[in-house]
């Protein structure tokens, strides 16, 4: 193994030297230092996509739900499943951020920071398992330099991949050092990093199904080298601890993964697939290379320079397996990124990826890694490459980022730019809410998770009313909207419409306090028969309640109306309507399963420390 043999036992007890902290986090910060600098959202499909659900899911822990799913706010004002498919993790961290940060952009802009001081502490002491700080604080800014992260923060805006990116070096780390355990014999070291392996899979999973997808495998890739000990134990356990950890982390993330699995077959994805399979979104050279020489906002995945010493270091540090795997890893993600992969992207699972060039956010730590192999033998600060080529490579690195993604600027649609403070953020709710259901506006997306069942929402009116004075936010909206080809995005059709409706006279509904769209309480109370209409889509995973008593799957799907809503008829009396989306059907059982799990890791190590004692 490239750390356990060669690395200086120095190097090893300093760890994480302190008066490098402040360099350390300015170069952490600055993929998101322009952004703090002018305050604005970048031009970016995405749009106000990551502040509006940020809101709404932070609404949602508030409301007491532990893990939000549904929105009922969304797509007109009849709700959607927004995060039974959509990864939750930055949403999480976000709502965490808001406990010392109420404005929504500040709160963005906190949460990116948090997550690029993670990525480039992780990468600091992950370099600094083989190289002196300086070394290591150079690798953190060529880490934070690579053109793929910031084509992700300000040419496509997609934060939850770029999380994935920053927080990925993590479980690198663990199983690094869970590989130098094996050497000194210490349990107790071993089984934490052995949990912080099971836990860095179970995070970037929950961030983007590009790390579902391919994490266990470049964990095995990196990790087969320094499995292969001197120790004379049986291969069950060499290679069987750290695949449970990765199996462990997977459970850990089944709550996102298996929903989605399962949910899938209820929604209109083939909405967002068509013509997105990502056997058919392969890019040439040009794009991976050269592409921000040829336009600033151009997508630039790995950029020519990036490669070249990526190679060079490679070669250079072939002889050790840590470094060698990693550069084969970087060269199968090129092939896979261009049209020489297309075979392997028409297999299932990996055809539901829709973009081939998502591998890339692997290649910043895949470069950093590889680049350890130009800084010679670990520990020793001894570069193979003199001061002054080191020096100009990295100047010419840093140009190259700056000219193709540093020089960004905040989006400024036709009209009055959007202000993004309470009173925005409020109209931009009322738009997604008073819009036509089933648009880009009212489901931030394609609507690919709009329910089968839910197929005529498009005609229906929507719910709520603008009460609010959004001239100024609905002008820059329809400028963005211009600019982005699609005019007429943000039109709105408003009609007020309640969370619960009945269609007789007399009928007394009362909302029950604390009472939300999230968790619909009423009492309802009248002396005819009534039919009562919950203008929220049906999905299954929905609970209803009458007086305490639940109603059955089949008894809600068999009285939905055409356009997806549920539809109760209630006999004269007096009733308590309780109405809450509760997950995906057996999710108790799964979560059952994943604590069994859990206990059977806690009964091995406990086994095993009884074993070596």
């Amino acid at each position: 193994m490239f750390g356990a043999g060669q690395m200086s036992q120095q190097a090893h007890r300093n760890g994480f030297v302190w008066w490098w902290f402040p360099l350390l986090l300015v170069v952490s910060l600055s993929p998101v230092i322009p952004n703090w600098l002018a305050p604005g959202l970048p031009a970016t499909h995405e749009g106000y996509r990551y502040l509006l659900l940020s809101d709404w899911f932070a609404d949602a822990l508030a409301s007491g739900v532990w893990y939000p799913r549904w929105l009922p706010e969304m797509n007109g004002g009849f709700g959607y499943p927004q995060f039974v498919f959509y990864q939750p993790a930055y949403f999480f961290l976000n709502a965490l951020v808001s406990l010392v940060a109420e404005p929504l952009f500040l709160r963005q802009l906190l949460t990116l920071s948090l997550i690029a001081l993670l990525g480039g502490l992780g990468v600091y002491l992950l370099a600094r398992r083989f190289t002196s700080p300086g070394y290591a604080l150079l690798l953190v800014f060529l880490f934070q330099a690579a053109p793929y992260v910031h084509t992700n923060l300000f040419v496509r805006g997609d934060l939850s991949e770029w999380m994935v990116q920053q927080l990925i070096p993590w479980p690198i780390y663990f199983l690094l050092r869970y590989c130098d355990e094996w050497q000194s014999g210490l349990l107790h070291r071993r089984m934490l990093h052995w949990l912080g392996i099971a836990l860095g899979t179970a995070l970037l999973c929950y961030c983007h199904p590009v790390a579902l997808m391919f994490l266990p495998l470049l964990l095995v890739c990196l990790g087969g080298g320094c499995l292969l000990k001197k120790r004379p134990l049986p291969p069950i356990i060499i290679w069987g601890e750290p695949a449970a950890a990765i199996g462990l982390g997977l459970a850990l993330s089944s709550p996102y993964w298996l929903t989605v699995m399962q949910m899938k077959p209820q929604v209109n994805v083939a909405a967002v697939l068509d013509g997105f399979v990502a056997a058919n979104n392969t890019v040439g050279l040009q794009h991976l290379l050269w592409g921000s020489l040829q336009h600033q906002s151009f997508r630039e995945f790995l950029g020519l320079p990036f490669v070249l010493a990526t190679l060079l270091g490679w070669w250079h540090g072939r002889k050790q397996p840590f470094i060698f795997s990693a550069g084969v890893a970087y060269l199968l993600l090129i092939l896979l990124i261009t049209p020489a992969g297309n075979w392997f992207w028409q297999l299932y699972p990996f055809s539901l990826l829709q973009f081939p060039w998502r591998l890339a956010v692997f290649a910043p730590l895949l470069q950093i890694i590889c680049m350890l192999g130009l800084l010679g033998v670990a520990g020793t600060g001894q570069a193979r490459i003199g001061r002054g080529w080191l020096a100009g490579g990295v100047c010419l690195l840093a140009l190259w980022s700056w000219h193709g993604h540093f020089g960004w600027k905040p989006a400024e649609p036709p009209g009055s730019p959007v202000r993004f403070d309470q009173q925005a953020l409020a109209c931009l709710r009322n738009f997604a809410q008073t819009g036509s259901p089933g648009r880009y506006v009212t489901t931030l997306d394609a609507a690919e998770w709009l329910p089968r069942t839910a197929a005529g929402i498009v005609t229906t009116p929507a719910r709520g009313g603008l009460s609010l004075d959004c001239g100024q936010t609905q002008q820059a909206m329809a400028g963005l909207a211009i600019t982005m080809g699609m005019p007429g995005l943000y039109d709105l059709q408003p009609e007020p419409r309640p969370l619960l409706e009945v269609d007789q006279r007399g009928w007394r509904v009362q909302p029950v306090p604390g009472s939300s769209g999230f968790r619909l309480d009423y009492q309802l109370s009248g002396t005819v028969a009534v039919n009562v209409t919950i203008n929220q889509i049906y999905l299954p995973g929905w609970m209803v309640t009458l007086n305490g008593l639940p109603l059955s799957r089949s008894e809600l799907e068999r009285r939905l109306l055409p356009d997806g809503r549920m539809r109760l008829v209630l006999p004269p009396g007096t009733w308590q309507l309780q109405a809450w989306y509760d997950g995906p059907p057996g999710w108790q059982s799964r979560n059952w399963l994943i604590v069994i799990l859990c206990g059977f890791a806690a009964i091995y190590w406990s086994y095993r420390w009884k074993e070596e004692k």
